[in-house]
């Protein structure tokens, strides 16, 4: 399982955007734009797109 990252603006700490994927390549095949996370860090919303996401592998 493929977890969906961000990094909240304010904090610089990981946070998780909601979105998982079953493999790297349904990660890489996926479009974002406008999307909105409602970080759990600092309780801001942050956009959430191709250029803001990064994959991380999550724990079985």
């Amino acid at each position: 399982m493929i977890k969906a990252m961000i990094t909240c603006p304010r904090t610089g700490k990981a946070v998780f955007s909601g979105m998982a994927f079953g493999n790297l390549a349904a990660f890489d095949g996926v479009k974002l734009e406008n999307n909105v996370v409602r970080c759990t860090e600092c309780g801001e919303n942050h956009l959430v797109d191709n250029s803001t996401v990064k994959a991380f592998p999550s724990e079985p």
